[in-house]
């Protein structure tokens, strides 16, 4: 048994995509500034090592994550006051 196509798929294509361009309402933008819950610093996680080498390397990790976050901040807090 042969699959024949569904005449009727791509005339349903076109008259959707025809209806689509009538539309008269044009899209509205709407801009938004993050929330200032997101602008905040990260907090300092402490945490409590076993032993001197997971110290240094908490220490380092999440130095160096505090830091991302805080510059990662930094620049949203820079964009919501070019945007304002």
């Amino acid at each position: 048994m042969r699959w024949l196509p569904d005449p009727t798929g791509p005339l349903t294509v076109l008259v959707t995509l025809g209806l689509i361009g009538c539309a008269t309402v044009a899209p509205q933008i709407i801009k938004q500034l993050p929330p200032a819950e997101l602008l905040q610093d990260c907090p300092d996680v402490s945490v409590k090592p076993k032993t001197n080498g997971e110290l240094a390397k908490q220490r380092d990790g999440l130095k160096a994550s505090l830091k991302a976050c805080n510059i990662d901040k930094q620049r949203l807090r820079e964009w919501v006051e070019r945007k304002e």
